[in-house]
């Protein structure tokens, strides 16, 4: 019975306890999970905004196709007419009004950015 005390005397592990690293420990976890939130809030922020610039892109891009193509003018019944590609104003007289078509040219979508 004296072996088995000797065997756990010389065994034992002392364990110091240190307030300041349990308190980081324990508040480690809130801080990585706010870091977590907010690195997740930035992302979608930066999704929404590439998304919102795509879509101006697209948009800007499909109203410089619809301006740099000659346009079509069709008549009542759906049929093309001519395509005007001539800054010449083009009237068509109905019975109870008259039509007047321009074609304008290239057109400056953004003024502001030069």
């Amino acid at each position: 019975m004296k072996k088995n005390k000797n065997k756990s005397k010389k065994g034992k592990v002392i364990v110091t306890f240190d307030e300041d690293s349990r308190r980081d420990f324990i508040l480690g976890f809130r801080k990585r999970k706010n870091m977590r939130r907010k690195k997740a809030k930035d992302q979608q922020e930066k999704m929404k905004k590439d998304c919102i610039r795509n879509a101006k892109q697209k948009k800007k891009k499909e109203l410089e196709r619809k301006v740099d193509e000659p346009e079509q003018i069709v008549n009542e019944s759906g049929n093309e007419i001519e395509a005007t590609n001539n800054n010449e104003p083009v009237t068509y007289d109905y019975t109870d009004h008259f039509v007047t078509v321009t074609t304008i040219g290239n057109v400056d979508l953004n003024p502001d950015e030069k």
